[in-house]
């Protein structure tokens, strides 16, 4: 079982609300863009997606992961009349310049070694806006430390950490016009291509 999904089915009811309080803020976000046309970027078992085509009827999504098997997960929970699933790579996605009005990389630049290669990639694919999401440093690593201490948390898998104000400068190096916020131990940055 991945990462992705042991969190995802973790027993705690406070831990799922938090992830539902963290998906509703994403479809906020881009409800208020208007973007009908949405790619996840590694959206691995599909729960994110899976909410926010429930949250967001208006919206087609596609989603992209590097994980057959997280795709095959992903196509169970997630609406076929509404959701596309495709594998693919952060680094060489499978649509041409400006195929999305929103692109979206929630909780994976800080799993690449290559951030900046990957946020290009997404900035390539859209029209128009790029919404990531990355924890919040350094409270979220002190925390899966405390987990892992305890015996109730998996390894991150983290190789990048950003603080709020590196993720800002990160962010406003690549994008234009950016929105920040947090959802607890998460930072967001929406910004235009």
């Amino acid at each position: 079982m991945s990462s992705n999904l042991t969190r995802y089915t973790h027993p705690s009811r406070l831990y799922r609300w938090h992830l539902r309080r963290f998906h509703d803020r994403i479809a906020d976000w881009i409800a208020c863009t208007k973007a009908r046309t949405v790619l996840e970027v590694g959206c691995g078992e599909g729960y994110v997606l899976a909410h926010l085509s429930d949250r967001l009827p208006g919206c087609q999504f596609v989603g992209c992961d590097v994980r057959p098997e997280a795709l095959k997960y992903a196509s169970r929970i997630c609406p076929a009349e509404r959701v596309l699933l495709l594998e693919g790579t952060a680094y060489q996605l499978p649509f041409a310049d400006g195929s999305f009005e929103l692109v979206l990389a929630t909780e994976v630049l800080e799993h690449l070694q290559r951030p900046d290669a990957a946020l290009a990639e997404l900035q390539r694919v859209s029209a128009r806006w790029v919404l990531v999401t990355v924890p919040l440093e350094p409270i979220f690593e002190a925390l899966n430390r405390l987990g892992l201490w305890m015996g109730i948390a998996a390894p991150a898998g983290h190789v990048h950490f950003w603080g709020p104000a590196a993720f800002r400068r990160w962010m406003r190096s690549h994008l234009h016009r950016v929105r920040f916020g947090y959802e607890f131990l998460y930072q967001m940055a929406l910004g235009e291509v």
